[in-house]
């Protein structure tokens, strides 16, 4: 979590202030938090759910409070943020931050009478931060009232005059004033500490038209055309990355679930995160993975294309999409896409891994012998690749060596349950029966990914048990 969530800020009050009390009162054995928890992902509710135990557990302090209000508004449960950020308050009555996070809240559920009250408590609490000011100025904006909105820019310039949104915003009083010449001078001031801001260059453009001056206004209103502001507030900026480390965590989550075979629930989490970071070409890749894993090609191929759209050197993605293609059967576009990775990453490991199962696609399974053998000297740990390279050797009928090299595999601290197989049928196939039993033991209640192998290995045990040979 952000730093300011994990430490205690300033003393905690024994008695909340009367602004704060605006919570809805939860019926006897209902706790709303937790039952708001209920309308998120399951696979997501684990962090918050932990911060509502905290927060109830030691109710007193306001960091447990103002923790639960970070994460429930990067889940977007504004509701329940804004009352955890104003119990916070309430106990640590010294701190503006807890009041001011709770405002951000109230806008967002669109309240800005709720907003405005928390914004004044956070004036009130002594600290002289300048996106206080221009927030409570937007909001007066907004409501017409002129005056208090220029009084309120005014202080966020005098309390921090380096920040652009206190000239801007009150340049868009002036300009309701028709103090246009004082408005053109404040844009500026804003253009000069962020050049290039297209939202300040469009309000040029407008307090150049108000000024009767069209030809000067005519190119700032097309370059400030559909722009949004934007703000500069560090405090805001710690609340999103609770939001990313967020939706990192649930990336996280969703590669385990990919690696455990089940991509669909994978997919749900992926899709949540990109619709907040579309751009997110690691999370493309995941998402492109799952998909693949789910057999849902189209949707896969797709996905990373999204990803070579945004970045088309990236080596993850290109390594992808070769993969989807291949199991695609478009092999002809697939061998070109890896061996350019590889021409370009001649070390990277994973590219040989991939090529190796393009060439037994294909039926080339001594090119694929080989590129298993460069991923293994790259990477000796990578038992996947080893267990390839031991199932090549079986269609080889290089017993022994398949048994060489699955023995590696299962040597390994987590050896799968296909090296346990495969390494069976390597000693099936040199009678020695006892051996191949006891690699059938080891795998417990763990199925292999491919049953029919393991079907093979018990039928030739059973031929064996007859005295029949093993085929």
């Amino acid at each position: 979590m952000a730093r300011w969530i994990l430490v205690a800020v300033g003393l905690s009050g024994l008695i909340a202030a009367l602004w704060w009390v605006r919570a809805e009162p939860a019926r006897a054995g209902e706790d709303p938090y937790l039952s708001d928890i209920e309308r998120i992902d399951e696979s997501l509710r684990d962090p918050l759910r932990a911060a509502v135990e905290k927060a109830r557990s030691r109710p007193e302090l306001g960091s447990n409070w103002g923790e639960l209000g970070a994460l429930c508004a990067a889940h977007g449960l504004h509701a329940r943020a804004s009352q955890a950020f104003e119990r916070a308050a309430g106990l640590d009555s010294t701190h503006p931050r807890w009041p001011y996070l709770a405002a951000l809240s109230w806008m967002e559920l669109g309240d800005p009478a709720q907003a405005e009250a928390s914004l004044l408590e956070a004036l009130s609490r002594g600290e002289d931060y300048a996106p206080m000011h221009w927030r409570l100025g937007l909001t007066w904006l907004e409501q017409g009232r002129l005056e208090e909105a220029h009084g309120a820019f005014d202080r966020a310039i005098a309390a921090d005059p380096e920040d652009p949104t206190g000239w801007s915003g009150r340049a868009r009083v002036r300009l309701q004033m028709d103090r246009t010449d004082e408005a053109l001078d404040d844009l500026r001031r804003s253009l000069s500490l962020r050049p290039g801001d297209r939202y300040v260059i469009g309000l040029l453009g407008v307090a150049y038209r108000q000024a009767q001056r069209p030809l000067d206004a005519a190119e700032p209103l097309r370059i400030g055309q559909g722009a949004r502001p934007s703000f500069r507030d560090p405090w805001k900026e710690e609340l999103e990355a609770v939001r990313i480390e967020l939706a990192a965590w649930s990336q996280m989550r969703a590669a385990q679930l990919t690696e455990a075979g089940r991509p669909e629930e994978s997919i749900e989490i992926l899709e949540a995160v990109r619709s907040e970071r579309p751009a997110d070409v690691t999370l493309l890749n995941a998402l492109g993975t799952a998909y693949s894993r789910a057999r849902r090609y189209d949707e896969a191929l797709t996905t990373v294309d999204a990803v070579l759209e945004l970045e088309p050197a990236n080596r993850q993605g290109r390594l992808n999409r070769a993969t989807i293609l291949g199991n695609l059967g478009r092999l002809d576009e697939a061998f070109p896409m890896i061996e350019g990775v590889i021409e370009d990453h001649p070390r990277y490991g994973r590219a040989y891994e991939v090529l190796g199962a393009l060439a037994q696609r294909q039926g080339d399974i001594a090119r694929s012998a080989e590129a298993y053998r460069s991923a293994l000297s790259l990477d000796a740990r990578n038992v996947k690749v080893r267990v390839g390279l031991g199932l090549l050797e079986l269609q080889l009928e290089r017993w022994q060596a398949a048994e060489a090299t699955l023995r590696r595999a299962v040597d390994a601290p987590h050896p799968l349950p296909d090296a346990w197989v495969a390494l069976a049928m390597a000693q099936l196939r040199q009678g020695k029966l006892e051996d191949c039993r006891r690699s059938l033991d080891h795998l417990g209640d763990n199925p292999p990914s491919d049953p029919r192998l393991l079907a093979q290995v018990r039928l030739g045990l059973r031929r064996a048990d007859s005295a029949e040979e093993p085929r």
